[in-house]
């Protein structure tokens, strides 16, 4: 029986910055590092139980399920006021859910859609009981008093926003082909987030708002952004190794969702897939309608293009993405609607 997700949605804050916001970190803003046309942001200390809920909420709704169709949560976010406990309980209470529906954190940086659909649907193929899970993920960088070093390049294209996704075997937008991934360990220590003083202070008097004690941040080693070798090759990577859990090879692939870590690294990803023979006409991403997202990239992009009417019936998707802590996850779906 086939296994994948039933419907996907987004949410977003109403608050938009745009890359003008951003002219006083114009001495760091290179091929490397850039802020995309706009971002949406949420500064409130709350901001990322707000957006987990609001996300949550809407991919019920859009699939007409009330929380007691769900047999469990699975959340992964990034940012917020409280590091522990994760977001999943608060989600679980706010809305609801009876008491017999397990509420998990995946705490796996910007691999938690993929890796959360995933596990839901291994969780599905082994108890029969499993009838819908609800993956959530959600990016709250900017929430004020913590969040983003509005003093560090990565302050310019780290936006806010959450999605969601159920995943089941009833009534599916797309079926789940395959699975892969592999880790890169070096990624551990070439980008963090940690508390620590701005990186730039003297950055601080030529912002154009109000500065706010940020002490929190993700940081990244230029060696990191300009010089690792491997890493305009893992989108190909990972794109090949799910598909030999199937009969499709690589001119099959209709449409690619990337991870939108940067432009720079996006651009690579396209120019290595097309010395495989991969047309760039096939990536679709939201990068400058919303910054890097974390794991909110993947739903945020396929659910535009569904609600779009960009997907047609039997469509191959490969959404690929290279997070943080090394995790380098690929999902194959095959779009059903």
């Amino acid at each position: 029986m086939a296994i994948g997700l039933e419907t996907v949605a987004s949410y977003f804050p109403e608050k938009k910055k745009v890359k003008e916001d951003y002219a006083y970190m114009e001495h760091f803003i290179s091929e490397f590092m850039a802020p995309p046309n706009e971002k949406r942001i949420l500064e409130r200390q709350d901001a990322a139980e707000i957006m987990a809920v609001a996300a949550a909420k809407k991919t019920l709704e859009q699939a007409n399920l009330k929380p007691g169709d769900i047999s469990h949560i699975i959340l992964d976010h990034i940012g917020g006021d409280i590091i522990i406990p994760g977001l999943a309980g608060h989600v679980h209470l706010q809305l609801g859910f009876p008491d017999d529906v397990p509420a998990w954190n995946l705490q796996n940086c910007c691999a938690g859609f993929l890796d959360g659909c995933q596990l839901a649907a291994s969780l599905l193929r082994a108890d029969e009981n499993y009838k819908r899970i609800l993956v959530i993920v959600v990016s709250a960088f900017n929430t004020g008093e913590w969040g983003n070093d509005k003093t560090d390049p990565f302050c310019m294209i780290a936006g806010d926003g959450a999605a969601g996704a159920i995943v089941s075997r009833d009534n599916l937008k797309c079926e789940i082909l395959a699975y892969a991934n592999f880790t890169c360990g070096e990624l551990y220590e070439n980008v963090w987030i940690r508390i620590e003083p701005p990186s730039n202070p003297d950055l601080l008097d030529k912002m154009n708002e109000p500065a706010r004690n940020d002490k929190a941040g993700t940081h990244s080693t230029m060696g990191f952004v300009a010089n690792w070798e491997r890493g305009p090759t893992l989108a190909h990577a990972g794109i090949t190794a799910a598909l030999k859990q199937t009969d499709l090879n690589l001119e099959d692939i209709d449409i690619i969702i990337p991870h939108q870590p940067t432009r720079y690294f996006m651009e690579q990803w396209k120019n290595d897939l097309a010395r495989h023979g991969v047309s760039r006409d096939k990536w679709r991403d939201t990068f400058e309608k919303y910054g890097m997202i974390a794991a909110a990239d993947h739903p945020t992009t396929l659910a535009e293009l569904d609600e779009n009417g960009e997907l047609q019936k039997d469509s191959i998707i490969a959404m690929t993405t290279v997070a943080g802590g090394g995790h380098c996850p690929t999902l194959i779906v095959r779009w059903l609607q």
